[in-house]
């Protein structure tokens, strides 16, 4: 990832509940890609939460 190893996901996404995800900021630390969401703001909550990219990964379902 060159110089900045930290990397932005913009547009919507949608977890298994329902929410739509609008902004996820995903940022990679260390030599060996280890990877943790930095935040997500929810559209309709319009709060920030913190996870680890493991659980919001697995909370997303394709949204059609």
């Amino acid at each position: 990832f060159g110089a900045n190893p930290g990397f932005q996901y913009k547009g919507t996404a949608v977890n298994q509940s329902g929410l739509p995800i609008r902004f996820l900021t995903v940022v990679m630390q260390g030599r060996f890609g280890n990877y943790a969401i930095a935040s997500f703001t929810a559209s309709d909550a319009g709060g920030k939460y913190t996870a680890d990219i493991r659980e919001v990964l697995r909370s997303f379902r394709t949204a059609d």
